[in-house]
């Protein structure tokens, strides 16, 4: 049997590749990213159901934050304060690094802090308890009063808020797309 011109002209062409990453989101870009950066030669595949950053990686709003998900005080309740320090400083490192690798890239970066907002007074005390320890800490962070959190947002009824100077928000489907273009 012979193979048509419309099924010769899409034959999927031969690939070599030393290594292949499952997934074109931010952790597999990430990964294949690194990979190749730390080891030039090798040949590096991305391997994608959809297209790069087609979920979550491509539909977040690119918040570059340190810390975890939670309030500092409950991360030294949880871990104790040797493993809460290690925490906010491995994101505060990361948030540095991809600060370095973006810099001299066309990226949507920008470093203007980021907000935590207390939306009850327990949220807010608990804003507050942590505060000290993130100082100690060496966190470049400052407790905003209500007024003044509410005036940030453009907002009312917020009780307070964690404003910490080194946040960052970029474009995260640029991001994706940058770090697989340079894993190649």
């Amino acid at each position: 049997m012979t193979t048509s011109f419309w099924q010769q002209a899409h034959r999927r062409r031969e690939a070599a590749y030393d290594v292949v990453v499952i997934g074109g989101g931010i952790v597999g870009c990430s990964t294949a990213y690194w990979l190749h950066r730390r080891q030039p030669s090798l040949r590096v595949g991305i391997l994608e159901a959809r297209t790069l950053a087609a979920g979550a990686s491509g539909r977040n709003a690119g918040f570059v934050l340190q810390g975890t998900h939670t309030d500092y005080r409950s991360d030294l309740d949880r871990y104790g304060k040797q493993a809460a320090r290690r925490l906010w400083a491995f994101t505060r490192d990361t948030r540095d690094l991809l600060a370095t690798e973006l810099r001299g890239t066309a990226f949507d970066w920008r470093s203007d802090g980021s907000l935590t907002a207390a939306g009850t007074g327990d949220e807010a005390e608990r804003l507050r308890a942590g505060l000290s320890h993130l100082r100690m800490a060496g966190a470049p962070v400052v407790y905003l009063d209500p007024d003044e959190t509410n005036a940030r947002l453009g907002a009312s009824g917020f009780h307070g808020g964690l404003f910490v100077t080194t946040g960052a928000v970029v474009n995260p489907l640029q991001l994706v797309r940058h770090l697989a273009a340079q894993s190649e």
